[in-house]
């Protein structure tokens, strides 16, 4: 015993002597399971080859290091990849170092059509984890639209029970719980945000409808940044930095913690959700899914389509410095497999 603490306590140190020198191949930060700046990424869903795929587990063909995709139009007059792997439009600085590439998000909506279009690039982790934080950078085009009460799904993380389609939800689905995190306008027309829910089991209580469940659980309530439009304020054409954290509760037990931070400000922060029912969760479930973009409600004023782009994506069993700076290529690079526990057909 005495002889393995000494060994675990020399590669410590020359993890650090290592970091010290840059040289170091994965990330010198030890809580960080999964990141990916795009910059080393080749290009990817430029020619619109995968507009109209969904490719989940096992994938051959996602972007190196990630697991599966979504990339679904929301309407054939559009010509623009809906998710894409690429420098900014119009050779627009990335967020890493003005040169790089990141991930771009075509909003493809329709005044009437609900959720029509669609965009996910996602991540299966190698075990389940009780507590995550994760980190994006997000810019928006010029000129964003958004109608009133309109959102557009962002990230999201959740359980993949492994058995299934990764993107089929609700009470059949192979996804629960989830947490979402949307951006858009409310109902005056202001910036706002949310966060939604889904809980577990997700054949008896996918909209969280549990005894004991907290009341803001229950719908996806869009927030207001402040009084101003989304340009004010996400889609101002800046980069801004979002921070989450998510962790799992006891079955039952409302003690689950959402939190989650704009450009270092605390936006929410709940500490009693119940994302596990009382029954029917295993104790041991964890978060063990993480992904970026997703579709749009109205996200835009009349039919149209639009961008945003996601940059240095870090997923992490700790709390993220604020300094952190991506090294490359992440600490999670195994092929995409099932997490523990779980089984992928």
């Amino acid at each position: 015993m005495l002889g393995r603490i000494k060994k675990e306590a020399i590669l410590s140190q020359l993890m650090i002597l290592l970091c010290l020198f840059g040289l170091c191949a994965l990330p010198c930060y030890g809580g960080v399971i999964f990141e990916d700046n795009f910059d080393s990424q080749a290009d990817w869903n430029t020619d619109l080859a995968k507009n109209g795929d969904g490719c989940y587990l096992p994938c051959s063909d996602a972007p190196a290091n990630w697991s599966y995709y979504r990339e679904t139009p929301g309407s054939g007059t559009w010509t623009n990849p809906v998710g894409s792997i690429r420098r900014v439009p119009g050779n627009l600085p990335d967020h890493t170092n003005g040169t790089g590439k990141a991930y771009i998000v075509y909003n493809q909506s329709h005044p009437v059509d609900n959720w029509p279009g669609d965009s996910i690039l996602g991540k299966i982790l190698l075990q389940d984890y009780p507590e995550l934080y994760f980190r994006i950078w997000i810019r928006t085009q010029a000129n964003w639209q958004s109608a009133s009460s309109a959102t557009s799904k962002v990230v999201r993380v959740s359980h993949y029970d492994g058995i299934g389609n990764v993107f089929e939800n609700f009470s059949t689905g192979s996804q629960a719980p989830i947490l979402l995190w949307f951006f858009g306008a409310d109902y005056l027309g202001r910036g706002a945000h949310a966060l939604g829910f889904r809980c577990s089991p997700q054949s008896s209580n996918y909209y969280c409808t549990a005894a004991g469940v907290p009341s803001y659980q229950l719908t996806d309530t869009l927030e207001a940044w402040g009084s101003g439009g989304p340009t004010g304020y996400f889609a101002d054409t800046q980069w801004h930095r979002y921070d989450f954290r998510v962790k799992m509760n006891d079955p039952g037990s409302n003690n689950g913690v959402t939190e989650w931070w704009y450009d270092g400000v605390l936006m929410d922060h709940h500490t009693d959700v119940q994302f596990k029912a009382s029954s029917g969760s295993s104790a041991a479930m964890g978060w063990n899914t993480f992904s970026i973009g997703g579709n749009s409600d109205n996200s835009y004023a009349t039919q149209g389509d639009q961008w945003y782009a996601i940059d240095d994506v870090v997923v992490s069993t700790t709390p993220i410095p604020d300094n952190y700076v991506i090294g490359g290529g992440g600490a999670d690079t195994t092929p995409p497999t099932a997490p523990r526990g779980i089984r992928i057909r």
